[in-house]
C-alpha cells in the first residue's frame, strides 16, 4: 500500500527525508513496436489505476540490440498527446537527451506541454550516451566533459527561459539573446527537473540545479549501489548550500513478477535480456513489497517501473497496484 510507505528519517536520515515524504510509483510507457493506441491505453489504465506518473525515454530507435525496422515513438510528441488524453497523471521524461535539441526549444516544447496538461510535467534530462545513435541521426558525439559542460548550461537557460521574461545568456556552449518564451509553465517556480546518470560530475548538476535525480539501467542499481550514491549527493547538496531532502530520488530499470517461483523463472528467461546487463527486480507477487521496501530503506522516493510484460500483457498493472498503491 502506497500509504505504508512514508520514509522513514531513521532508515535514510543521510538524505533528510521527513515521514511526510510519500513514495511515488511512475511506469515506464511502452513505445517501439507498438501503435499509438496501445501507448495511450497503457496511459489510461496506468492513471485508472492510481499510478503517480508514465514516462516516455528519449530515444530514435532501440538501444537494446532488437529490431530497428519497427515503430518508436518519440518523446515529446507522445508526452504532448498524453497531455490532452489524461486528467491528473503526472508525465515524464526519463531522461530527455541534451544534445538532441537546443535547450531554448526544449523549454518551449516543455513549457506548452505543462500548459496543456495544467502543471503535471517533469522534465528528466541527461548528457546522452548512445553514440550509434548519436551517429546515424548527425548529431556530433562530444566527449563526456563536453556533454556535461553543454548539459549543465542547458538547465541554466531553460530554467531561465521558464521564469524569465527575457533571456540572455552567454556561456561557453551556447548563446541566446533576447529570447522570448511564452506562456511560461504553470507550475511555480518551474516544472520539476530530474538529472540522469551515475558520475559524480552529474551528480554535482543535479545537487546545484534539480529538483530530483534518477538512477537507471546500470549494473550497480543495486540497494546497495543506490544507497552509496546518494549518500554521495547528500554531500553535494550540502556543499552547494542546499538541503539533501529538497531532492527526491528516483529508481528505474526493469521489474519481472509473477504469482509463484516457477512462473518467475520462466518470465525471468523470457525477458531478462531487456535489462541489458542492469541490476532488476524479480519477484512473486507475495515478496513483491519487501523487494521494493529494500529500495526505499536505500532512499529511493520515486520508482520508474518498466513492467517486462508491457505491452504483451497489461494484468501486471493491476496486480501490482493492488499490493503498492492501494
Amino acid at each position: 500500500m502506497l500509504q505504508k510507505y512514508m520514509l522513514s528519517p531513521l532508515i535514510v536520515c543521510s538524505s533528510e527525508v521527513t515521514m511526510s515524504t510519500k513514495v511515488s510509483f511512475g511506469v515506464s510507457l511502452p513505445q517501439q513496436r507498438v501503435d499509438f493506441d496501445t501507448v495511450k491505453e497503457v496511459a489510461l489504465i496506468c492513471e485508472k489505476l492510481g499510478y503517480d506518473s508514465i514516462w516516455c525515454y528519449d530515444h530514435f530507435f532501440p538501444y537494446d540490440g532488437s529490431d530497428r525496422q519497427q515503430s518508436f515513438f518519440e518523446c515529446l510528441s507522445t508526452l504532448s498527446a498524453l497531455s490532452v488524453i489524461t486528467k491528473k497523471i503526472r508525465l515524464g521524461s526519463l531522461v530527455l537527451c541534451n544534445e538532441f535539441r537546443n535547450p531554448a526549444l526544449v523549454s518551449k516544447i516543455t513549457s506548452q506541454i505543462d500548459v496543456m496538461s495544467k502543471g503535471r510535467l517533469i522534465l528528466g534530462i541527461g548528457a546522452g550516451w548512445f553514440k550509434e545513435e548519436f551517429d546515424t541521426y548527425g548529431y556530433p558525439f562530444s566527449d563526456v566533459k563536453t556533454r556535461i559542460e553543454r548539459l549543465e548550461e542547458a538547465i541554466q537557460i531553460i530554467k531561465l527561459m521558464w521564469t524569465k521574461d527575457v533571456v540572455n545568456f552567454s556561456g561557453k556552449h551556447y548563446k541566446i539573446k533576447g529570447a522570448i518564451n511564452e506562456p511560461k509553465p504553470i507550475q511555480k517556480p518551474h516544472p520539476p527537473i530530474w538529472i540522469g546518470g551515475s558520475l559524480e560530475r552529474i551528480l554535482k548538476i543535479a545537487a546545484k540545479y534539480a529538483d530530483g535525480w534518477n538512477l537507471g539501467f546500470y549494473a550497480s542499481n543495486t540497494p546497495e549501489g543506490f544507497s552509496k550514491k546518494s549518500k554521495k549527493l547528500d554531500e553535494l547538496c550540502l556543499l552547494f548550500g542546499r538541503k539533501p531532502s529538497a531532492l527526491r530520488r528516483s529508481w528505474h530499470g526493469l521489474v519481472v513478477l509473477a504469482d509463484n517461483r516457477s512462473v518467475l523463472f520462466d518470465k525471468l528467461r523470457k525477458y531478462s535480456w531487456m535489462a541489458m546487463g542492469s541490476t532488476l527486480i524479480a519477484s512473486t507477487y507475495e515478496e513483491c513489497e519487501q523487494s521494493f521496501k529494500k529500495y526505499i530503506e536505500a532512499g529511493v522516493t520515486d520508482f520508474v517501473i518498466k513492467f517486462a510484460e508491457v505491452p504483451e500483457s497489461l494484468d501486471v498493472l493491476e496486480k501490482f497496484s493492488q499490493i503498492m498503491l492501494h
